[in-house]
């Protein structure tokens, strides 16, 4: 087994990616691809969000029931209210 740990990243003229020995980062090399002199260099690793995704859809969909409920219990108690102010309905006699 080869205990020499091997690296890539990306040559700077053609974009492709270059495996090499990790003691030569940093260096220059010849790129085999393109022919071009390029520094043995790492890959920058792509940018994430801290958070991820579907956190960020559930936590929106759970802030909009929330408010819905809210909503919904400031409607009932202004409906009860206005219901409770009311006078009752007086009491029609029997019809003969």
């Amino acid at each position: 087994m080869n205990p020499t740990k091997r690296l890539a990243g990306p040559c700077r003229h053609c974009g492709r990616t270059i495996e090499y020995p990790a003691h030569l980062v940093g260096t220059i090399a010849k790129c085999p691809y393109c022919g071009e002199a390029t520094e043995l260099l790492l890959a920058t690793p792509p940018s994430e969000p801290s958070v991820p995704r579907r956190v960020m859809v559930f936590s929106i969909i759970t802030g909009l029931i929330l408010a819905l409920g809210l909503a919904a219990c400031f409607f009932a108690l202004k409906w009860a209210q206005s219901h409770s102010s009311r006078p009752a309905p007086s009491p029609t006699a029997p019809a003969k």
